[in-house]
């Protein structure tokens, strides 16, 4: 996927602004992002112990909207 070294930036310097995907577990983040070749996608990442992101899941929306 052309998009993911956009999304694997993002969680690498914004993961604190991601949206937090479990209220209890502030180490899973979901982000819902647009794309040049998807419609949109939503990624789900894992802050680890050594201060990695885990990327764990990623859905995505193939279908366009716009028209």
């Amino acid at each position: 996927m052309i998009d993911l070294p956009t999304i694997v930036d993002e969680f690498a310097e914004e993961f604190e602004s991601i949206g937090v995907l479990f209220s209890e577990r502030a180490d899973y983040r979901i982000l819902v992002t647009g794309g040049r070749l998807v419609a949109a996608s939503a990624v789900i990442g894992q802050l680890v112990d050594d201060d990695t992101v885990v990327l764990l899941g990623i859905d995505i929306d193939l279908h366009d909207q716009s028209g």
